[in-house]
Parts: C-alpha cells; sequence; structure tokens
C-alpha cells in the first residue's frame, strides 16, 4: 500500500513513541495543522495501521484522542 508524504510523516513519529502521541503532539512534531493530521490519522485508522484511544481530561479539551502505531512495517 502506498502511503502520502503526510501518511508516512504520522507513521515515522509513531515508530518512534511506544505510548502513541496525541493529535496535538504530531501536529507539533510534523509542523502539519492539526486537523490535516487527525484527517490523515483517521484514514489510517481505517487501513487498520493506527488504532486510537479517547482519553477524557479534567483541564482544556474535554476529550484528547492518543494514536499508536498497531503495524510497524511500511512499504
Amino acid at each position: 500500500m502506498e502511503y502520502s508524504q503526510i501518511e508516512r510523516e504520522i507513521i515515522y513519529e509513531l515508530e518512534h513513541e511506544k505510548e502513541g502521541l496525541s493529535t496535538y503532539m504530531l501536529a507539533k512534531k510534523t509542523g502539519i495543522r492539526w486537523g490535516t493530521i487527525i484527517t490523515h490519522c483517521y484514514k489510517l485508522e481505517s487501513q487498520g495501521l493506527v488504532k486510537s484511544q479517547r482519553l477524557s481530561q479534567r483541564i482544556g479539551a474535554k476529550t484528547k484522542i492518543l494514536w499508536k502505531l498497531v503495524e510497524k512495517k511500511v512499504e
């Protein structure tokens, strides 16, 4: 399967973070806008490459999404 440059950047960052990264942290590390990151993360999730975990927070945004890599092999 071919991945876009943005998806490859997301995969690269997630490969180096065992605990996963929030949408915000992925955006910050890659320099890509939050909305673009979340769109591509949902696409990667639908392909079974990443999984999301929703975390409730007391301060700030009500829910934070943590993204983790499911499969570490990139074509």
